[in-house]
Order: structure tokens, then C-alpha cells, then sequence
């Protein structure tokens, strides 16, 4: 299907927390399909402080509460947050969670998200074979704590006292220029307006602080990738452009999936 290919957060995410949905099986066909998967740690970091902490936090609240009005509530107020995001990824780990044709019962859905948890932050090194871009400044726990019965995520940022590896790669490697001109010219969006002062720091030999470094986000993922591998992604409408702007390129998980059944008709 493909020789290289490099891991974006959006398909670790799918490969590991939507296995039985179609982005996930998407994801695992495209990465079991290729030779080689690459995977760097910045990506494993945004995944941890993204998808997989808005997993956690619909277990941990799914602990709380003892029924579902209790649960749902919660749900309604972590909407009328900035990180309203959690209340989304709630649904989608809810149905990931559900069984076809049995009850939903809060029971049934802490076991199921606790299970999906552990495997995946188990296995989010697994599907790679190799991992580069190793962030110094960045602890990663090997394994996940439990207090009662809990998830606890520790500490998400960086070191603030050790240098800021992804802004020495994109510093070293002179993506940092080449980049901030592109985000630049993109749309005027809150996150294009951070990432693009987070670039600006990095020129000025200054460190990043820990809101500016998480919005690095697509420009460290493009910069770490290597420049014979396949970027795959869900997010190609940000992705791309970066990518283009290093000589790299990007492609859908499904569309690897369906370039080489289209491949294997012609044989």
C-alpha cells in the first residue's frame, strides 16, 4: 500500500480510541498496509493532553456520577467552558463505548472505557516502528495512575526549566521560517495567531512557554516528519499547506486504504 508513512495526532488518536468506528479501522488498515510507521513523541504529547485526557475525564466523571442525569449535567456544564471540547469527545466515547443492541448502563460504560483507556496508552507506542523527535523536556509516564478508581493524567506540559526540543528542531532545521510565512498567509484564526507568535520566539532564540509550545501543534508535527514518508492525517486542510511549504506530503488514511484496492483490481 505504502512504503513510509509518519503518524499526525488525528490518526494516532483514531487507531487507538475508535478502533470499531470507521476513522479507526481507517486508520489501522492505512498503518498495517505500510512497510514502515513513524511516529514522533510531540504527537504521543498531544494526544495525551487532547483526545486521550477528554477520554479520561468521560471515565472519571462516568466514576462520579451515579446515574445518568448526574452524568449528563456535567456534560452540560463542560460545555459552557473553553474546554467544551470534552463534552464532543464524551459522545464519541460513549458510543464507542456501547454495546448494539444492550442497554447503556453506567456500568457497562466505565468497564468499557477503562478497558479502551489502558489499551491505548499501552499500545500508542506499539504502532509504530520507530519513534523519533524524542522530547527531552517532556516526561511521559510509562504507565497510568489509578486513584480510586480514577485516571490521574499527572503532570501534560513540559519541563519550563530544560531547553524546548520542538523549538530547537524547528529552529535547527529552519522550518520555523519557512513555516511562520505560510501560517501567516493562512486563515485568521485564534490558533494561526498563536502559532504563528510561539514561530516568532523561536526565531527571537526564545523559549516557548507551554500555551505557545501546544500551539506549535501542526507546525512541529510537519517539521519532525520525515521528508520520504507519507504525512497521514485527518486534518489535511491545516496539515497540507505546512507540509507543501517543506516539500512534504500528506493523505488521508482512507485514501492509502483505497489506492491500493484500486491497485489490486488492476493486478
Amino acid at each position: 500500500m505504502s512504503g513510509r508513512v509518519y503518524l499526525d495526532t488525528t490518526v494516532l488518536a483514531d487507531a487507538l480510541l475508535k478502533v470499531s468506528s470507521g476513522p479507526g479501522k481507517d486508520a489501522l488498515r492505512a498503518i498495517s498496509g505500510s512497510t514502515e510507521v513513524i511516529l514522533c513523541q510531540y504527537a504521543i504529547k498531544e494526544f495525551r493532553s487532547g483526545a486521550f485526557s477528554h477520554f479520561v475525564w468521560t471515565y472519571n466523571k462516568a466514576v462520579e456520577c451515579s446515574d445518568w442525569a448526574t452524568f449528563f449535567a456535567a456534560c452540560a456544564r463542560m460545555a459552557q467552558t473553553p474546554r467544551k471540547n470534552h463534552t464532543s469527545t464524551a459522545l464519541e466515547a460513549l458510543s464507542g463505548a456501547s454495546t448494539a443492541g444492550k442497554e447503556l448502563n453506567l456500568e457497562s460504560v466505565r468497564a468499557t472505557l477503562r478497558l479502551i483507556i489502558l489499551k491505548a496508552w499501552r499500545g500508542r507506542r506499539k504502532l509504530a516502528t520507530s519513534i523519533v523527535g524524542i522530547l527531552d523536556c517532556y516526561l511521559e509516564e510509562s504507565e497510568l495512575v489509578q486513584l480510586n478508581d480514577k485516571f490521574e493524567l499527572g503532570r501534560l506540559a513540559c519541563d519550563a526549566g530544560k531547553p524546548c526540543a520542538a523549538a530547537a528542531q524547528l529552529l535547527v532545521s529552519g522550518d520555523a521560517a519557512r513555516l511562520l510565512s505560510i501560517v501567516e498567509s493562512q486563515a485568521d484564526k485564534r490558533e494561526n495567531t498563536t502559532r504563528s507568535k510561539a514561530l516568532q520566539e523561536i526565531l527571537k532564540n526564545r523559549r516557548p512557554n507551554a500555551h505557545q509550545c501546544r500551539a506549535l501543534g501542526d507546525a512541529a508535527i510537519v517539521s519532525y516528519a520525515p521528508s520520504d514518508a507519507t504525512i497521514l492525517t485527518t486534518n489535511s486542510k491545516d496539515l497540507e499547506p505546512l507540509a507543501r511549504g517543506l516539500g512534504k506530503k500528506c493523505a488521508r488514511p482512507n485514501s492509502l486504504v483505497e489506492e491500493k484496492e484500486a491497485g489490486t483490481g488492476r493486478e
